[in-house]
Protein backbone atom coordinates (compact mmCIF):
# COMPACT_ATOMS: atom_id res chain seq x y z
CA UNK A 1 0.00 0.00 0.00
CA UNK A 2 2.70 2.26 0.94
CA UNK A 3 4.77 1.56 -2.55
CA UNK A 4 1.62 2.51 -4.57
CA UNK A 5 0.61 5.68 -2.68
CA UNK A 6 4.87 6.34 -3.11
CA UNK A 7 4.39 5.61 -7.16
CA UNK A 8 0.83 7.96 -7.08
CA UNK A 9 2.68 10.62 -4.76
CA UNK A 10 5.51 10.92 -7.76
CA UNK A 11 2.99 10.87 -10.80
CA UNK A 12 1.66 13.59 -9.01
CA UNK A 13 4.12 15.75 -8.67
CA UNK A 14 5.62 14.93 -12.16
CA UNK A 15 2.34 15.55 -13.98
CA UNK A 16 2.60 19.21 -11.69
CA UNK A 17 5.56 19.99 -12.70
CA UNK A 18 5.16 19.01 -16.52
CA UNK A 19 2.37 21.65 -16.38
CA UNK A 20 4.34 23.72 -14.76
CA UNK A 21 6.73 24.02 -17.41
CA UNK A 22 3.77 24.60 -19.85
CA UNK A 23 3.14 28.07 -21.27
CA UNK A 24 -0.33 29.47 -19.76
CA UNK A 25 -1.22 30.72 -23.34
CA UNK A 26 0.73 29.72 -26.20
CA UNK A 27 -0.83 31.06 -29.75
CA UNK A 28 -0.11 31.48 -33.43
CA UNK A 29 -0.69 35.01 -35.14
CA UNK A 30 -1.14 36.67 -38.32
CA UNK A 31 1.43 38.92 -38.80
CA UNK A 32 0.57 41.35 -41.17
CA UNK A 33 2.61 44.15 -42.98
CA UNK A 34 1.86 48.04 -42.94
CA UNK A 35 5.26 49.35 -44.28
CA UNK A 36 6.39 49.09 -46.92
CA UNK A 37 2.92 50.77 -48.10
CA UNK A 38 3.11 48.26 -51.52
CA UNK A 39 2.44 45.45 -49.23
CA UNK A 40 5.53 43.15 -48.35
CA UNK A 41 8.05 44.33 -51.62
CA UNK A 42 11.08 45.69 -50.44
CA UNK A 43 13.38 48.15 -52.50
CA UNK A 44 16.66 49.22 -50.45
CA UNK A 45 17.81 52.60 -49.30
CA UNK A 46 20.75 53.99 -50.51
CA UNK A 47 22.64 52.83 -47.60
CA UNK A 48 21.46 48.91 -48.34
CA UNK A 49 18.64 49.05 -45.55
CA UNK A 50 14.78 48.27 -45.99
CA UNK A 51 12.31 49.61 -43.01
CA UNK A 52 9.37 47.21 -42.70
CA UNK A 53 6.64 47.61 -39.92
CA UNK A 54 4.66 44.51 -39.15
CA UNK A 55 1.84 43.56 -36.53
CA UNK A 56 -0.90 40.85 -35.41
CA UNK A 57 -3.38 40.86 -32.90
CA UNK A 58 -1.75 39.41 -29.43
CA UNK A 59 -3.79 36.44 -27.82
CA UNK A 60 -3.83 38.84 -24.89
CA UNK A 61 -2.12 42.06 -22.92
CA UNK A 62 1.53 41.62 -22.56
CA UNK A 63 2.83 42.41 -19.45
CA UNK A 64 5.89 45.27 -18.11
CA UNK A 65 8.45 42.14 -18.09
CA UNK A 66 7.96 40.75 -21.16
CA UNK A 67 9.87 40.89 -24.67
CA UNK A 68 9.16 39.92 -28.10
CA UNK A 69 12.20 38.56 -30.02
CA UNK A 70 12.38 39.01 -33.72
CA UNK A 71 14.55 36.77 -35.87
CA UNK A 72 15.39 37.49 -39.88
CA UNK A 73 16.20 34.39 -42.46
CA UNK A 74 17.36 35.23 -45.56
CA UNK A 75 16.43 33.02 -48.03
CA UNK A 76 19.28 34.21 -50.64
CA UNK A 77 22.40 31.88 -50.24
CA UNK A 78 24.54 35.36 -50.34
CA UNK A 79 23.28 36.60 -46.91
CA UNK A 80 23.78 40.17 -45.97
CA UNK A 81 27.39 40.63 -43.74
CA UNK A 82 27.31 38.71 -39.88
CA UNK A 83 30.87 40.31 -38.82
CA UNK A 84 28.74 43.06 -36.87
CA UNK A 85 25.38 43.44 -35.90
CA UNK A 86 22.90 44.08 -38.43
CA UNK A 87 19.22 44.67 -37.82
CA UNK A 88 18.69 48.52 -36.71
CA UNK A 89 15.84 50.15 -35.05
CA UNK A 90 13.73 52.51 -37.29
CA UNK A 91 14.34 56.14 -37.59
CA UNK A 92 12.99 57.56 -34.64
CA UNK A 93 13.40 54.62 -32.72
CA UNK A 94 9.74 53.47 -31.53
CA UNK A 95 9.20 53.62 -27.89
CA UNK A 96 5.70 52.08 -27.98
CA UNK A 97 4.11 49.25 -28.89
CA UNK A 98 0.84 46.95 -28.01
CA UNK A 99 -0.07 50.19 -26.14
CA UNK A 100 2.82 49.51 -23.91
CA UNK A 101 5.96 51.51 -24.10
CA UNK A 102 9.63 49.47 -24.33
CA UNK A 103 12.77 50.02 -26.50
CA UNK A 104 14.85 47.43 -28.59
CA UNK A 105 17.72 45.48 -26.03
CA UNK A 106 19.41 43.37 -28.02
CA UNK A 107 20.47 43.28 -31.66
CA UNK A 108 22.82 40.74 -33.53
CA UNK A 109 23.44 39.72 -37.03
CA UNK A 110 20.09 38.22 -37.54
CA UNK A 111 18.26 38.89 -34.51
CA UNK A 112 16.53 41.47 -32.34
CA UNK A 113 14.74 42.21 -28.76
CA UNK A 114 11.95 43.99 -27.77
CA UNK A 115 11.81 44.58 -24.09
CA UNK A 116 8.35 46.21 -22.18
CA UNK A 117 9.10 48.40 -19.39
CA UNK A 118 5.35 49.15 -18.66
CA UNK A 119 2.95 46.22 -19.69
CA UNK A 120 0.12 46.34 -22.48
CA UNK A 121 -2.90 48.44 -23.12
CA UNK A 122 -4.03 46.93 -26.41
CA UNK A 123 -4.28 43.61 -28.01
CA UNK A 124 -3.43 44.66 -31.25
CA UNK A 125 0.18 46.78 -32.07
CA UNK A 126 2.97 46.76 -34.50
CA UNK A 127 6.79 47.26 -34.27
CA UNK A 128 9.84 48.28 -37.17
CA UNK A 129 13.27 47.32 -37.57
CA UNK A 130 15.44 48.28 -40.33
CA UNK A 131 16.90 45.18 -42.07
CA UNK A 132 19.96 45.28 -44.48
CA UNK A 133 19.65 43.72 -47.95
CA UNK A 134 23.45 44.01 -48.90
CA UNK A 135 25.54 41.80 -49.69
CA UNK A 136 28.39 42.78 -47.63
CA UNK A 137 29.13 45.40 -44.85
CA UNK A 138 30.39 48.09 -47.73
CA UNK A 139 26.92 48.55 -48.89
CA UNK A 140 26.85 46.78 -52.00
CA UNK A 141 22.71 46.11 -52.73
CA UNK A 142 21.73 42.40 -52.67
CA UNK A 143 20.15 41.00 -55.89
CA UNK A 144 16.93 39.79 -55.82
CA UNK A 145 16.26 37.71 -52.51
CA UNK A 146 13.54 37.44 -49.99
CA UNK A 147 13.90 37.21 -45.95
CA UNK A 148 11.68 36.04 -43.60
CA UNK A 149 10.56 38.02 -39.94
CA UNK A 150 9.50 35.48 -37.15
CA UNK A 151 8.37 36.89 -33.83
CA UNK A 152 7.71 35.57 -30.44
CA UNK A 153 6.99 36.71 -27.41
CA UNK A 154 7.98 35.85 -23.35
CA UNK A 155 5.56 35.82 -20.28
CA UNK A 156 2.03 35.16 -19.43
CA UNK A 157 1.20 35.40 -23.42
CA UNK A 158 3.53 33.53 -26.03
CA UNK A 159 2.23 34.39 -29.18
CA UNK A 160 4.45 33.90 -32.41
CA UNK A 161 4.30 34.28 -36.25
CA UNK A 162 5.78 35.54 -39.31
CA UNK A 163 5.87 36.75 -42.70
CA UNK A 164 7.83 36.95 -46.10
CA UNK A 165 9.44 40.02 -47.48
CA UNK A 166 10.52 40.28 -50.98
CA UNK A 167 13.67 42.18 -51.74
CA UNK A 168 14.69 44.39 -55.66
CA UNK A 169 12.64 41.47 -56.83
CA UNK A 170 12.47 38.47 -55.26
CA UNK A 171 9.14 37.63 -55.71
CA UNK A 172 9.25 37.85 -59.35
CA UNK A 173 10.11 35.69 -62.29
CA UNK A 174 10.95 37.51 -65.92
CA UNK A 175 10.02 35.34 -68.89
CA UNK A 176 11.81 36.33 -71.94
CA UNK A 177 11.56 35.31 -75.33
CA UNK A 178 12.79 36.55 -78.73
CA UNK A 179 10.25 36.44 -82.22
CA UNK A 180 12.53 37.01 -85.10
CA UNK A 181 10.91 39.31 -87.85
CA UNK A 182 9.47 37.53 -90.94
CA UNK A 183 8.70 38.78 -93.90
CA UNK A 184 8.13 36.86 -96.81
CA UNK A 185 6.41 37.46 -100.05
CA UNK A 186 5.47 35.29 -103.44
CA UNK A 187 4.00 35.92 -106.61
CA UNK A 188 1.99 32.67 -107.63
CA UNK A 189 -0.37 31.07 -109.88
CA UNK A 190 -4.03 32.48 -108.75
CA UNK A 191 -5.18 28.65 -108.43
CA UNK A 192 -2.47 27.72 -106.31
CA UNK A 193 -1.14 29.61 -104.17
CA UNK A 194 1.96 27.46 -103.02
CA UNK A 195 3.32 27.28 -107.06
CA UNK A 196 5.28 30.10 -108.09
CA UNK A 197 4.69 32.38 -111.39
CA UNK A 198 6.54 34.90 -112.70
CA UNK A 199 5.41 35.34 -116.06
CA UNK A 200 1.71 36.51 -117.20
CA UNK A 201 0.48 35.91 -121.22
CA UNK A 202 -2.24 37.67 -122.93
CA UNK A 203 -1.71 35.46 -125.46
CA UNK A 204 -2.25 36.03 -129.45
CA UNK A 205 -4.67 39.14 -129.22
CA UNK A 206 -7.30 40.04 -131.67
CA UNK A 207 -9.91 42.78 -131.81
CA UNK A 208 -12.97 41.93 -130.24
CA UNK A 209 -12.10 40.17 -127.43
CA UNK A 210 -9.79 41.33 -123.79
CA UNK A 211 -7.55 39.10 -123.35
CA UNK A 212 -6.51 38.16 -119.95
CA UNK A 213 -3.91 36.78 -117.42
CA UNK A 214 -3.64 36.37 -113.78
CA UNK A 215 -1.52 35.79 -110.91
CA UNK A 216 -1.38 36.40 -106.96
CA UNK A 217 0.99 38.67 -104.88
CA UNK A 218 1.26 36.58 -101.68
CA UNK A 219 2.95 38.71 -98.75
CA UNK A 220 3.18 37.27 -95.12
CA UNK A 221 4.69 39.14 -91.97
CA UNK A 222 5.06 39.93 -88.38
CA UNK A 223 5.66 43.48 -88.38
CA UNK A 224 3.92 44.84 -85.44
CA UNK A 225 3.32 48.30 -88.19
CA UNK A 226 2.37 46.27 -91.45
CA UNK A 227 3.38 46.07 -94.68
CA UNK A 228 3.57 48.01 -98.19
CA UNK A 229 3.58 46.85 -101.73
CA UNK A 230 4.94 48.93 -104.66
CA UNK A 231 4.32 48.33 -108.28
CA UNK A 232 6.74 49.58 -111.46
CA UNK A 233 6.74 48.54 -114.75
CA UNK A 234 10.83 48.59 -116.31
CA UNK A 235 8.46 50.85 -119.57
CA UNK A 236 4.58 50.87 -121.13
CA UNK A 237 3.38 47.34 -122.64
CA UNK A 238 5.20 47.74 -126.36
CA UNK A 239 6.98 46.08 -129.27
CA UNK A 240 9.81 47.10 -131.00
CA UNK A 241 8.28 50.48 -132.42
CA UNK A 242 4.66 50.38 -131.19
CA UNK A 243 3.08 51.57 -127.66
CA UNK A 244 -0.02 49.95 -126.20
CA UNK A 245 -2.26 52.66 -125.42
CA UNK A 246 -2.69 52.78 -121.42
CA UNK A 247 -5.97 53.06 -120.60
CA UNK A 248 -5.68 55.82 -117.49
CA UNK A 249 -6.88 55.63 -113.96
CA UNK A 250 -9.95 53.70 -113.46
CA UNK A 251 -10.64 52.95 -117.01
CA UNK A 252 -12.20 49.19 -117.84
CA UNK A 253 -10.27 47.75 -120.15
CA UNK A 254 -13.22 47.17 -123.50
CA UNK A 255 -13.33 45.76 -127.22
CA UNK A 256 -14.42 49.47 -128.39
CA UNK A 257 -10.74 50.75 -127.80
CA UNK A 258 -7.53 50.06 -127.81
CA UNK A 259 -6.34 49.77 -123.96
CA UNK A 260 -4.25 47.77 -121.72
CA UNK A 261 -4.03 48.16 -118.08
CA UNK A 262 -4.30 45.85 -114.47
CA UNK A 263 -7.07 45.18 -112.52
CA UNK A 264 -6.24 44.35 -108.77
CA UNK A 265 -8.71 43.07 -105.85
CA UNK A 266 -7.08 42.54 -102.77
CA UNK A 267 -7.29 39.89 -100.05
CA UNK A 268 -10.38 39.81 -98.28
CA UNK A 269 -8.73 38.22 -95.29
CA UNK A 270 -5.34 38.05 -93.77
CA UNK A 271 -5.02 40.92 -91.75
CA UNK A 272 -4.56 41.06 -88.34
CA UNK A 273 -6.69 42.56 -85.33
CA UNK A 274 -4.50 44.75 -83.07
CA UNK A 275 -7.28 43.52 -80.43
CA UNK A 276 -8.52 39.95 -81.11
CA UNK A 277 -5.08 38.93 -82.66
CA UNK A 278 -6.77 37.15 -85.52
CA UNK A 279 -6.23 37.59 -88.98
CA UNK A 280 -9.44 38.71 -90.35
CA UNK A 281 -8.92 42.01 -91.92
CA UNK A 282 -8.55 42.68 -95.74
CA UNK A 283 -5.59 44.43 -97.20
CA UNK A 284 -5.88 47.95 -97.90
CA UNK A 285 -6.11 48.63 -101.76
CA UNK A 286 -3.94 52.29 -102.30
CA UNK A 287 -5.76 55.23 -104.23
CA UNK A 288 -7.69 54.51 -107.36
CA UNK A 289 -6.50 50.80 -107.33
CA UNK A 290 -9.20 49.59 -105.31
CA UNK A 291 -11.89 50.55 -108.75
CA UNK A 292 -11.48 49.72 -112.56
CA UNK A 293 -8.55 49.11 -114.19
CA UNK A 294 -5.33 50.99 -114.20
CA UNK A 295 -2.28 51.81 -115.86
CA UNK A 296 0.29 49.96 -114.43
CA UNK A 297 2.72 52.80 -113.06
CA UNK A 298 6.57 53.02 -114.69
CA UNK A 299 7.46 54.41 -111.72
CA UNK A 300 7.30 52.95 -108.03
CA UNK A 301 3.68 53.32 -106.92
CA UNK A 302 2.35 51.56 -103.99
CA UNK A 303 -0.67 49.24 -104.29
CA UNK A 304 -1.34 47.69 -101.50
CA UNK A 305 -0.81 48.43 -97.78
CA UNK A 306 -1.36 46.59 -94.02
CA UNK A 307 -1.16 48.35 -90.99
CA UNK A 308 -0.89 45.08 -88.93
CA UNK A 309 0.73 41.45 -89.22
CA UNK A 310 -0.73 39.63 -92.40
CA UNK A 311 -0.90 36.12 -92.51
CA UNK A 312 -1.87 33.31 -95.33
CA UNK A 313 -3.75 30.64 -95.23
CA UNK A 314 -5.63 30.65 -98.44
CA UNK A 315 -6.67 32.11 -101.46
CA UNK A 316 -8.60 34.52 -99.54
CA UNK A 317 -5.62 36.01 -98.08
CA UNK A 318 -3.72 36.91 -101.36
CA UNK A 319 -4.14 39.21 -103.51
CA UNK A 320 -5.58 39.24 -107.42
CA UNK A 321 -3.59 41.06 -109.92
CA UNK A 322 -5.14 40.66 -113.40
CA UNK A 323 -3.65 42.07 -116.68
CA UNK A 324 -6.31 43.46 -119.61
CA UNK A 325 -5.74 43.82 -123.16
CA UNK A 326 -8.08 44.87 -126.49
CA UNK A 327 -7.03 45.95 -129.69
CA UNK A 328 -8.30 47.40 -132.83
CA UNK A 329 -7.68 46.66 -136.45
CA UNK A 330 -5.47 50.11 -136.51
CA UNK A 331 -3.24 48.13 -133.42
CA UNK A 332 0.26 47.93 -134.37
CA UNK A 333 1.24 43.93 -135.17
CA UNK A 334 4.59 43.18 -132.78
CA UNK A 335 6.05 41.50 -129.74
CA UNK A 336 4.51 43.59 -126.86
CA UNK A 337 6.14 43.15 -123.59
CA UNK A 338 6.79 44.53 -119.91
CA UNK A 339 8.43 43.80 -117.26
CA UNK A 340 6.81 44.72 -113.93
CA UNK A 341 8.54 44.79 -110.48
CA UNK A 342 7.12 44.12 -106.86
CA UNK A 343 8.71 45.22 -103.64
CA UNK A 344 7.03 43.89 -100.34
CA UNK A 345 8.69 46.03 -97.09
CA UNK A 346 7.67 45.19 -93.56
CA UNK A 347 7.60 48.33 -90.93
CA UNK A 348 9.09 46.70 -87.50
Amino acid sequence: MNNYKAKFLSFAALLAMAVAILPANASGVAVTVSVPANGQVLVADAAGYATTTFGWTASGLYGGTDQINIAVAWSDAVAPSTTSPVLRPCTPAPTTAFGGTGSYTASTANSATWSFSTGATGAAGSLCIRVPVTKDNAGTIADASNFSVAVISTGLYQDYGAVMFYVNGGDKVLVTATIPASLAFMITQSGSITTEQHSCVLGTVTPGTVFTCDYRLKVQTNAANGLTITQQADHKLASGYATMTDVGVSTLVTTAAEGYGFALTGATTGGRDAILGTFIHPIVEAGAYATDDNSVPTAPTTILTYTNGFYVTGASDTSLVTHRIASTLATPAGAYKQTVTYRATGSF
